[in-house]
C-alpha cells in the first residue's frame, strides 16, 4: 500500500483561493468581450449604408420608380422625393424593424 504524503493545509487553501480569483477574472473578460462585441454588432450599420448606395445608384440610372418601399436585412427602407425651395430632393428613410434605430438620408435629385 502506498503511503500518501500529508500536504499542509495552508497550502491547499491558497491554491482554491487562487484558482477562484482566477476564474473571476476570465469570467469578467468574457463579460466584457461579449458585451463589446454585442454593442459592435447591433449598431454596425455599414451593410445597410452600402444598400443604401446601391439604391440610389440604381435610382440615377432610372432602374426603380419612386416612391419605392424595401425589406432588407430587419430594415424597412423608404424612398421618397420631396420638392424644397424648387430643389428635388430625395430622402431615404431606414428604420431597424427589432431595435427601432432610425438612418435618415437627403440628397439632390437630378431628374434630367
Amino acid at each position: 500500500m502506498v503511503v500518501l504524503k500529508k500536504i499542509k493545509a495552508s497550502s491547499l487553501i491558497e491554491t482554491i483561493t487562487a484558482s477562484v480569483i482566477i476564474v473571476i477574472v476570465f469570467s469578467m473578460a468574457l463579460l466584457i468581450l461579449h458585451s463589446v462585441f454585442t454593442h459592435k454588432i447591433n449598431n454596425d450599420t455599414s451593410v445597410l449604408f452600402n444598400h443604401i448606395h446601391q439604391l440610389e445608384y440604381r435610382l440615377k440610372n432610372k432602374q426603380i420608380k419612386l416612391p419605392y418601399q424595401e425589406t432588407f436585412d430587419h430594415w424597412k427602407i423608404e424612398i421618397v422625393a420631396k420638392n424644397e425651395n424648387l430643389t428635388p430632393w430625395i430622402e431615404i428613410n431606414a428604420a431597424h424593424l427589432v431595435t427601432k434605430k432610425r438612418v435618415q438620408k437627403k440628397s439632390i435629385y437630378a431628374t434630367d
